[in-house]
């Protein structure tokens, strides 16, 4: 009896700490996705954070979103950069810190690969707003390879590669 328990919870135990199939299977962009008919949903920690993405894209595709970029502050882009050993980062609030994304400039199909560091300025107690906001700042170096100028804004299609 005891025997059969202790195997008993060893299968449990490690069928709750393996990955199912189906996630392993997919490529990140196809991750994007649960049913392909379904407008862009990509696994996040709470339907919260996913509507958050939809709600502040200015046109949604099944596996990305178009946003408008921006440059973010050059000083606080050398910071997380330096930490992050050079990767290009950028702020959005609605997206979850470490997610890498690719930005495709829309018209040019120039595209960069950033790291999402910072969720940008707060209200009063810290917490975060999901207001939906258009705009994504990515650091000066991924700006110019996309042609983003400082103060302009150019229309990016953002898929989500690692979440």
């Amino acid at each position: 009896m005891k025997n059969t328990l202790l195997i008993l919870g060893v299968l449990v135990l490690i069928a709750g700490c393996t990955e199912p199939e189906h996630a392993r299977s997919r490529e990140p962009a196809q991750a994007l996705q649960s049913d392909p008919g379904q407008p862009f949903l990509p696994f996040a920690p709470s339907h919260q954070v996913r509507e958050a993405i939809r709600s502040a894209a200015i046109e949604v595709r099944p596996d990305r979103v178009l946003y408008l970029a921006v440059m973010l502050d050059a000083e606080q882009a050398a910071e997380e950069e330096e930490v992050r050993r050079g990767e290009w980062v950028a702020a959005h609030r609605a997206f979850p810190f470490h997610v890498r994304l690719r930005l495709t400039h829309r018209e040019t199909g120039a595209s960069a690969e950033v790291v999402v560091v910072d969720g940008g300025p707060f209200a009063d107690a810290q917490v975060p707003t999901f207001e939906p906001d258009p705009r994504i700042a990515i650091s000066p170096d991924a700006a110019r390879e996309l042609g983003v100028a400082a103060d302009d804004e150019v229309p990016v299609w953002i898929e989500i590669l690692e979440w």
